[in-house]
């Protein structure tokens, strides 16, 4: 009896050990436009900018947040800037989408270029590219309309006018960066740098649309989502890289089924893809991980709030675990961190509520910048909870 005892004693000992605590060592609620949707956060690869929409009934339109300098720019003039006339009267352009951004680091040059996705007139979706240079100051892009010398357009693609949910690769192929993008219903590669026309590289069928195409942290693959009405797989394509360029050799379905699986998210490392899934419960989601050795798929998180459009993903905290929100209304829809070693939830505490999208970016070791949108903070009034807000926190997991 004794020794059974003992040897609970060494388990819980063991298990204790293993456990993850998360502390958030310092948090801020970021100086944005007051009284607006913001949603969408993303960090550039060197975490030192933020970039997020502002979503205003129908429009969209995207922003630059400096981290070290506390400022932030629209991308493209502001309504501010656009008023005329004796009296600055206020010019509108209609129904306007500025969004869907991707980062990619240029090592070589110590710069950022980012491509976006803009609307230019009525029906169109182009897209074009910024970058800051070693030294540069977002202050560059302030009140510069799209079709300035800060910006390149691409706008002459083969008939392409519908530009969707564009993917940077991660390094450089013959010295550029490559892009993924979807149009109305297939994927698409595209060579900056030569400024070649897009090739077409999915194809599918019917009702079926191919979306928000991810190139993997060594570039050799693309995972996408194969969206219709009725239901949503995840589909994967290798690709081989030669002295022409990308070109793809194999495209599988690797999620399929009855089941809505979107959003899927590489692990840094390359190992893994978490992605939603509402599968044996319809319209409620939880956080599954497909393994790329075994192909096994099984879940981590059940219950966890998912973003209406479903382009952001669950957020990986390094190879360590997953950041996610809490799908519990009692609870004020809590930021929660899942460790993968010890399989543990442990609060986040923000001491914020109604919490929605997050993004994390790696410090070193277990070190965390977290960004993340919410609508308002504990025991304050109701209407702090009408606008979602931006919030940067540090984490340390040890």
């Amino acid at each position: 009896m004794r020794r059974t005892i003992w040897i609970i004693f060494i388990c819980l000992g063991w298990i204790i050990s293993l456990a993850q605590n998360v502390r958030v060592e310092w948090l801020k609620q970021l100086e944005i436009p007051p009284k607006k949707n913001c949603r969408v956060p993303i960090f550039s690869p060197d975490g030192k900018y933020l970039s997020f929409e502002i979503h205003d009934n129908e429009n969209a339109y995207l922003y630059l947040y400096d981290i070290a300098t506390d400022r932030f720019v629209q991308l493209g003039k502001t309504e501010e800037a656009a008023q005329t006339g004796m009296f600055g009267t206020l010019t509108r352009r209609g129904t306007e989408f500025t969004g869907h951004i991707t980062w990619w680091y240029d090592r070589e040059e110590e710069s950022l270029v980012f491509d976006f996705v803009h609307t230019p007139t009525f029906g169109r979706r182009v897209l074009y590219q910024g970058w800051i240079d070693e030294g540069e100051s977002i202050e560059k892009f302030r009140n510069r309309e799209f079709d300035t010398d800060v910006y390149e357009k691409y706008d002459r693609m083969r008939g392409i006018t519908i530009v969707r949910y564009p993917g940077l690769s991660h390094k450089s192929v013959n010295g550029i960066p490559w892009v993924v993008f979807a149009d109305k219903q297939s994927l698409y590669l595209f060579n900056h740098g030569r400024y070649d026309l897009p090739v077409k590289i999915t194809s599918p069928t019917g009702l079926w649309a191919d979306l928000m195409a991810q190139f993997s942290p060594d570039d050799r693959r693309l995972v996408f989502i194969r969206d219709s009405r009725e239901n949503t797989d995840i589909g994967l394509i290798t690709l081989r890289a030669t002295s022409a360029g990308l070109s793809k050799i194999n495209e599988e379905l690797i999620i399929s089924g009855k089941a809505i699986e979107v959003s899927p998210a590489w692990s840094p490392n390359g190992r893994w893809i978490a992605y939603f899934s509402d599968k044996g419960h319809s319209r409620n989601f939880s956080i599954w991980i497909y393994e790329l050795e075994t192909g096994k798929t099984y879940p981590v998180v059940d219950n966890v709030e998912v973003t209406e459009d479903r382009r952001q993903t669950p957020t990986w905290v390094g190879n360590y675990g997953l950041i996610f929100v809490r799908r519990d209304i009692k609870k004020g829809y809590p930021i929660m961190y899942y460790d993968l070693q010890t399989r543990r939830e442990i609060l986040v505490r923000t001491g914020t509520v109604n919490n929605l999208s997050t993004t994390v970016h790696q410090l070193s070791g277990r070190e965390f910048l977290l960004a993340f949108t919410a609508r308002g903070q504990e025991n304050t009034e109701q209407e702090e909870y009408i606008w979602t807000k931006l919030y940067l926190a540090k984490l340390i997991i040890d």
